[in-house]
């Protein structure tokens, strides 16, 4: 099964869409998130309705010029058994027909702000006990000072917040081999900063 993520800051243009047909077209994916869709949850579904034919699409509404997602399962491959979005979180329950088997999906939209207070409540749902759980999206947080560069780089202060999260819910943490930056500060010299925002843990 191929999942592919996309953070594509709105999929207005032409080029744009036309990259996310490539991607569909090109990976023959059963499931794509997207995410940072920056329009009305109406307009998104009618987008990504037009050129996936065949997909279940669901999608929450950005907040001013930021946030949006999307979530989109190939009906013939994927049975959708239920849906909902709130807030920041995409949550669509699938039965596989390649894995034989319920997979519970979750796109979440990590927030800068007021973070112990938004995971301490997703993790006090029962969702996040689920056994075939796969979490995916810009979760917002980075695991150690590894995933950092810059002269002035440091550690997210929450990392170990983070970590106990993984740890206590059990989920298998899918760690890149070559980590690359994710965001960048924008500034030069002893005042760059770079991470690597954490956006695949997996649960199985």
């Amino acid at each position: 099964m191929i999942m592919i993520s996309l953070n594509c800051r709105g999929l207005a243009s032409g080029p744009k869409k036309l990259a996310s047909k490539e991607v569909i077209h090109n990976y023959n994916s059963n499931i794509l998130l997207f995410e940072d869709m920056l329009g009305a949850r109406s307009e998104v579904i009618k987008a990504l309705s037009k050129f996936m034919p065949g997909w279940h699409i669901q999608a929450l509404d950005a907040k001013g010029r930021s946030r949006g997602l999307a979530l989109g399962v190939k009906e013939w491959r994927l049975k959708v058994l239920n849906a909902w979005g709130l807030d920041q979180v995409i949550e669509i329950e699938v039965y596989s027909l390649e894995l034989c088997t319920k997979l519970l999906i979750l796109n979440i939209y990590g927030p800068c702000q007021d973070r112990i207070l938004v995971w301490n409540n997703l993790c006090s749902k029962s969702l996040m006990d689920n056994q075939n759980l796969v979490i995916r999206g810009d979760l917002n947080f980075s695991l150690g000072i590894s995933k950092t560069w810059g002269p002035s780089a440091h550690a997210d202060p929450l990392s170990d917040f983070f970590s106990n999260i993984i740890r206590e819910k059990n989920i298998l943490y899918i760690n890149l081999l070559k980590p690359r930056p994710s965001w960048r500060n924008r500034r030069t010299g002893e005042d760059g900063v770079a991470k690597r925002l954490d956006r695949f843990p997996l649960r199985r």
